[in-house]
């Protein structure tokens, strides 16, 4: 039985767990290796010296190696669905790819496509070939080139990488998400559009309003054939991936919080829902109110066919 957005906020908001994790890092992002108990983190860098990401080992307090290569923030960093290799993007435009593996030279980027954005990198996925990617971000206010969603071959030299650019998001794109076996990409936009569109045909299929500010992050979850979507008001929003239609949505992150100083002495500000991650039967949502727990009540594809 469905349910109004308003009467599934309200139901939504009391199975909220608070879940506050605090470490003596600065982290922009993190990722999870999907095999081994590994995990990276992004980093803000001011000098060549800087590291770009970190990789840890879950339970240990000491990093176990660093990455460089970027030249700004690092916005978002990901696994491949091997966990063979990683990447990140950042606040320059760049899209790096480094090898996870012992060898010496594996703490600089193999390959660096430096300007993927004209003014800045701010997610991507890895598509069904090992080689695709697909990337959004932000272009310059004066620069002609409007490319704010990208198809990528990493097999070809990065000056010939881009495949197609996606005509959507005249204001910039902030956040990705792949579905597979549906070959769509979901990316949302600076005014709360979310964009459908098909990879085979390298068209956008179709378009919707889903919150009334910018969409910071966005993740499908294929057991449940859903979509969630937060912005930076706080606010995360559950679809069905097939209809488009909302089915819960709740206030989980402040809009903004001021944190501790950063490296440039000045506060950091964290605001809105950063990143999503589904887990078996619960979505967990970062942001500057720590870590949320929610387990709103989606039907899995096993109980719509039974």
């Amino acid at each position: 039985m469905s349910q109004s957005p308003a009467a599934a906020s309200s139901a939504a908001a009391s199975v909220i767990d608070m879940i506050t994790i605090k470490r003596q890092i600065s982290a922009s992002c993190a990722a999870a290796h999907p095999q081994f108990p590994f995990y990276i983190t992004g980093c803000e860098v001011n000098g060549a010296n800087d590291p770009s990401v970190i990789l840890w080992q879950y339970g240990q307090e000491q990093e176990i190696a660093k990455y460089y290569g970027s030249h700004g923030k690092v916005t978002r960093v990901h696994f491949d669905h091997f966990g063979q290799r990683f990447g990140a993007g950042d606040t320059a435009g760049s899209l790096l790819l480094w090898r996870f593996d012992s060898h010496a030279h594996s703490n600089k980027p193999y390959y660096t496509i430096s300007s993927a954005h004209t003014k800045a990198t701010r997610d991507f996925t890895f598509l069904d070939s090992s080689s695709m990617i697909a990337s959004v971000g932000t272009s310059q206010a004066m620069s002609r080139r409007r490319d704010h969603v990208c198809l990528w071959d990493t097999l070809l030299p990065p000056s010939k990488a881009m495949i197609c650019s996606l005509p959507t998001h005249d204001s910039g794109a902030y956040a990705i998400a792949y579905a597979q076996e549906k070959n769509l990409l979901f990316t949302g936009g600076k005014r709360g559009e979310i964009a459908v569109s098909d990879i085979r045909q390298q068209a956008v299929v179709h378009t919707f309003t889903g919150h009334s500010a910018r969409i910071r992050s966005i993740t499908f979850d294929k057991r449940t054939n859903s979509l969630v979507t937060g912005s930076i008001d706080g606010d995360m929003k559950v679809w069905d991936a097939s209809t488009y239609k909302q089915l819960y949505s709740c206030d989980v992150q402040p809009r903004n919080r001021f944190l501790a100083p950063g490296f440039n002495r000045f506060p950091l500000k964290a605001y809105g829902v950063t990143q999503i991650q589904f887990s078996n039967d619960a979505i967990y949502a970062s942001g500057p109110g720590g870590l949320v727990r929610w387990t709103p009540k989606l039907k899995t594809q096993c109980d719509e066919s039974s």
